[in-house]
């Protein structure tokens, strides 16, 4: 039995390597799947928005912006102190007409859609849309739920984008750091490549 012992470690590390890279492999693809579904969900929930709404396009989606609207009484950190004293006013005056109470959140999940569109022809910008949508969720067994997109009003962009834009830009941040880093990393990777390419090599 222990002469089969080295074999049977190498086989078992052999499934155990097979198994992990269909994991990673499966979850990948569910990763890749969820985004590309949550991307047509968001391209269809703005195209039903300008048919109901009679939006003036006159060309195709160029932008597009998703955030989920935060705690009615959240104040954001990244905004000026000017936005951030406004915000409080408006929490304070909630508050006081409410009996000083606290105001819960909704229990809705609210998201702001901003999206602009361009004309093909001239290449010109057409002016940006915002509106508001609720994500309905429905459970249909204990496994299983069904989402659905409600559009709930239009909102002026400007309005919204003096919350949205601090944390669209931190970000946008985020991902070209995150991008640097990869390229760092690819880099290195074809660097330890090439030198044991050119150590096997040697050995020739």
């Amino acid at each position: 039995m222990a002469q089969f012992l080295p074999i049977i470690i190498v086989v078992g590390l052999i499934i155990f390597f097979i198994v992990y890279k269909k994991r990673k492999k499966e979850k990948e693809l569910a990763k890749a799947s969820s985004m590309r579904k949550e991307k047509d969900e968001v391209w269809q929930t703005i195209k039903t928005y300008i048919r109901d709404h009679h939006v003036d396009t006159r060309g195709e989606i160029v932008d597009h912006y998703v955030v989920k609207r935060n705690d009615v009484n959240y104040v954001s950190p990244h905004v000026s102190s000017y936005l951030r004293k406004k915000q409080r006013a408006v929490i304070d005056i909630r508050k006081m007409q409410n009996g000083n109470k606290y105001v819960p959140a909704s229990n809705a999940e609210q998201y702001v859609v901003c999206f602009q569109t361009q004309d093909v022809k001239s290449k010109k910008y057409n002016p940006p849309h915002a509106f508001e949508c609720e994500v309905i969720t429905t459970r249909i067994s204990k496994k299983e739920t069904k989402q659905k997109i409600v559009i709930t009003k239009s909102l002026d962009f400007n309005t919204e984008m003096e919350w949205i834009a601090p944390l669209r830009s931190i970000e946008q941040k985020k991902n070209i750091q995150t991008q640097k880093n990869l390229e760092k990393e690819k880099k290195k990777q074809e660097k330890i490549k090439a030198k044991k390419e050119a150590k096997a090599n040697k050995k020739k």
